[in-house]
């Protein structure tokens, strides 16, 4: 497993782009920069805005499995059926694929 720099990370504008920077705490203040666009690229505030966005994405889509399997597992301990459908199989196996994409 990768450590990643936790959040959480927030955007700034600065003199030659925006910026995507950890924000300490304590300080309340942006302390270490995580990427940085220039004004020009098209696509840069968007992608700042997503990579800003990572470390909620990441820690929501861990407790979405966390709860999938904590569900699934209550359901075969109360005698229900234990499966998920097909559907939310294949989007499980998806948020599993890029948890691991992002910590592996």
């Amino acid at each position: 497993m990768s450590n990643h720099t936790p959040g959480p990370w927030i955007l700034t504008n600065g003199t030659h782009g925006i910026y995507v920077h950890v924000i300490n705490e304590a300080a309340k203040y942006p302390y270490k920069i995580i990427a940085q666009y220039e004004f020009n690229e098209v696509d840069a505030l968007a992608n700042a805005k997503l990579i800003a966005a990572a470390p909620d994405m990441l820690e929501a889509l861990q407790a979405a499995i966390k709860l999938s399997d904590e569900n699934l597992a209550a359901n075969l301990t109360a005698g229900y059926d234990a499966t998920r459908t097909p559907e939310c199989q294949a989007v499980y196996d998806q948020v599993k694929a890029a948890i691991e994409k992002a910590i592996l």
